[in-house]
């Protein structure tokens, strides 16, 4: 758990990369200012980085999010 006053909650799971359109759609309504955070060493396949983008999200890094006052 993150700062709920800042809109932030980490979100750990296990998921095939099928179900990466299913895992984004899933947090989206939770989803601070459009904007969620891989940290470098998580999985970033298209999968992931096409489902983020069709969902209308942004993909940015923790650096970007934890140091933007929202």
């Amino acid at each position: 758990m993150g700062s709920l006053d800042k809109g932030l909650v980490f979100v750990d799971c296990v998921a095939r990369e099928r179900d990466a359109a299913a895992v984004v759609a899933a947090i989206k309504p939770h989803v601070h200012a459009g904007i969620v955070a891989l940290h470098d060493s998580k999985f970033r396949d298209r999968s992931v980085t096409d489902a983020v983008q069709k969902a209308g999200l942004l993909l940015k890094t923790p650096r970007v999010v934890f140091s933007t006052n929202y």
